[in-house]
């Protein structure tokens, strides 16, 4: 188990200097224990790729921003998932993931001028 909170913080440097210094980065983590089954490796390479598409639509102006919460997932949750649509081939899998989750939200702002910014 990987404590995401922890690994968007180790991130930071990596990703400030990776977006340029006209990208503001934004890091929001959740008091609660935001823990995921992934290996540091696995996360840093998908805050990298985050990082640069976010950072190839803004065109290297605007504004990055990562957040984690922690959520309780039930059939009614909107931000339930179909397994079967995630992994076709996986008979075994369950029809969707429900309890406690970590959520990662990530969100660009693109500044157009010094004063605009569009959401």
């Amino acid at each position: 188990m990987l404590d995401l909170n922890e690994s968007l913080k180790n991130a930071g440097k990596k990703l400030r200097s990776l977006m340029g210094k006209d990208v503001e980065i934004e890091i929001v983590t959740t008091s609660d224990g935001a823990l995921v089954k992934a290996g540091p490796g696995q996360m840093d390479q998908v805050l990298v790729n985050l990082a640069m598409n976010a950072r190839d639509a803004m065109a290297g102006v605007g504004r990055f921003i990562l957040e984690t919460s922690v959520v309780e997932l039930d059939e009614n949750s909107p931000h339930r998932r179909s397994q079967q649509s995630a992994h076709p081939h996986s008979a075994s899998a369950p029809s969707h993931f429900a309890g406690v989750c970590c959520l990662l939200k990530v969100r660009c702002k693109f500044l157009l001028g010094r004063d605009s910014l569009i959401f």
